[in-house]
């Protein structure tokens, strides 16, 4: 019998992903597991930052501090995450705000060249 719970479970395992992947849900890790969230809410939130442009990404990423800080911040308030928090560290860093961020800009272009 445990089988075919088994079985059966890696099935809907399995199909749970294929409609994740059907939905276009974004999904990333924390400290805390992993988490999801809508890429079209995050690319509102991204586009409509005050101070975030798509440039500070490419900068950020070249080690200009100041667009790192940029990047950060922007990812932290759009992916809804703490920034590191010294006492406890619990939070994200500055480096994986700014690889989430990226991870998200790459999987929004390749996204875009399927469709």
């Amino acid at each position: 019998m445990a089988f075919w719970k088994r079985k059966g479970s890696s099935r809907a395992n399995t199909a749970a992903k294929q409609e994740e992947r059907a939905r276009q849900i974004f999904e990333f890790e924390t400290e805390e597991g992993t988490r999801y969230c809508d890429p079209m809410m995050v690319a509102l939130a991204l586009s409509f930052d005050a101070e975030f442009k798509p440039e500070h990404l490419e900068r950020a990423k070249n080690g200009n501090p100041q667009s790192m800080e940029v990047v950060a911040a922007a990812g932290a308030r759009a992916f809804k995450l703490d920034r590191l928090d010294p006492a406890t560290g619990k939070g994200q860093t500055v480096a994986q705000l700014i690889g989430l961020v990226d991870a998200f800009d790459l999987w929004c272009f390749q996204l875009q060249k399927k469709t």
